[in-house]
């Protein structure tokens, strides 16, 4: 008597189980790939610049310096001063005006800005005027100016420096004397840091 076949059917389940395992385990390495996935962002960042800028008559950069002979007492003189904020943010300006030697103690200055560029050899401010050391009046001793305020990025400030020669200078201490006066700037950031600086 012949044996029947069909337990052959097992083996073909066995097989397509076998078969699906198989894609689970290619299921679960695809899987296993996307959590490993990298990515990069590259952002430029620079950091404030901050500069001053000083020309005159005379020379120099970051300090202005000047010469004049044959004074005698009573006599002034006047220079032009331009400062220039070439940073990238505004800057709170700070100026002193100093010389050296003994000539100074008889010597006296009117410091004052015009908003708008002084003609060429001209005294007159054609817009608003600014005192920062004396008055035309009344010229004060050398020292720090007052009131120099913000310069922006990339504007300027006009001013006009006006040096007296004491009339009372007395010879004996005066006579033949030199010096070389010094009108120095500094610029500050003016906001101090902390800015949030997210758009730029």
């Amino acid at each position: 008597m012949t044996e029947p076949t069909t337990p052959r059917r097992p083996r073909r389940r066995r097989a397509a189980a076998l078969l699906l395992a198989v894609g689970a385990v290619i299921t679960a390495s695809g899987t296993w790939a996307a959590w490993q996935s990298t990515g990069s962002l590259t952002q430029s960042v620079s950091s404030a610049t901050v500069t001053v800028n000083v020309a005159d008559a005379g020379t120099g950069q970051a300090t202005w310096t000047t010469g004049i002979t044959n004074l005698l007492p009573g006599d002034y003189f006047h220079r032009w001063v331009t400062v220039t904020n070439t940073g990238s943010v505004p800057q709170e300006f700070a100026g002193t005006l100093s010389g050296t030697a003994t000539l100074p103690g008889a010597l006296t200055a009117w410091i004052s800005s015009c908003d708008v560029a002084f003609a060429a050899g001209s005294t007159n401010c054609t817009g608003t005027s600014t005192n920062h050391l004396g008055t035309s009046g009344t010229p004060a001793a050398f020292g720090s100016l007052s009131n120099l305020g913000t310069i922006n990025a990339g504007a300027s400030k006009h001013l006009l420096v006006r040096v007296v020669f004491s009339a009372s200078a007395d010879q004996t201490t005066y006579q033949n004397q030199n010096s070389t006066l010094t009108l120095a700037f500094t610029g500050t950031a003016n906001n101090g840091g902390g800015a949030d600086r997210t758009n730029g």
